[in-house]
């Protein structure tokens, strides 16, 4: 049988459980990262024994009972109000004029400034409308590149739409 070993002291953040972590590398939330014992295993006894620091676990159980969260630490506070679900828009990358539709385009090229490249919009919460950087994700200027895109290059480019005539 399989075991997850739990420390006892300061043994939970929030409220998710703390585990042995692999290669006794400190603990973890994470069953990803939890150590996996086997009950035959000279460690795991070791370690389960001592019923005052530790807690052996069924493996199996603690599967069952596992939920998905998410993480504060990966959430980017810069992308608040932007939702995933909500409108899209193609403009131009040189003036912002729409490009989205054959009227807007002569020739594949934006009938305002004659720019070929367009990039796509989305619409956050209070209305505003956004271009995310192509390569850290948070908004930017839609005429302009963010810092690291400047620093790296975007990662692509930005698509070209030729609307059909």
């Amino acid at each position: 049988m399989n075991y997850y070993i739990q420390r006892h002291a300061s043994g939970y953040v929030g409220n998710c459980l703390l585990w042995w972590r692999k290669g006794g590398n400190g603990y973890t939330c994470n069953l990803d990262d939890a150590e996996v014992f086997d009950g035959d295993n000279a460690k795991f006894q070791s370690i389960a024994k001592d019923g005052s620091k530790y807690t052996a676990w069924e493996k199996n159980y603690i599967d069952a009972c596992a939920h998905r969260h998410v993480d504060h630490q990966y959430v980017d506070d810069a992308l608040k109000g932007i939702r995933a679900t909500d409108a899209t828009r193609v403009v131009c990358v040189r003036c912002g004029a729409c490009a989205g539709h054959p009227e807007d385009r002569e020739g594949g090229l934006c009938r305002h400034c004659g720019e070929r490249r367009t990039v796509e919009q989305t619409r956050t919460a209070s209305g505003e409308w956004v271009t995310l950087c192509t390569i850290c994700h948070k908004p930017r200027p839609a005429n302009d590149l963010c810092e690291c895109e400047m620093v790296q290059g975007p990662r692509t480019v930005p698509v070209t739409r030729v609307p059909q005539q």
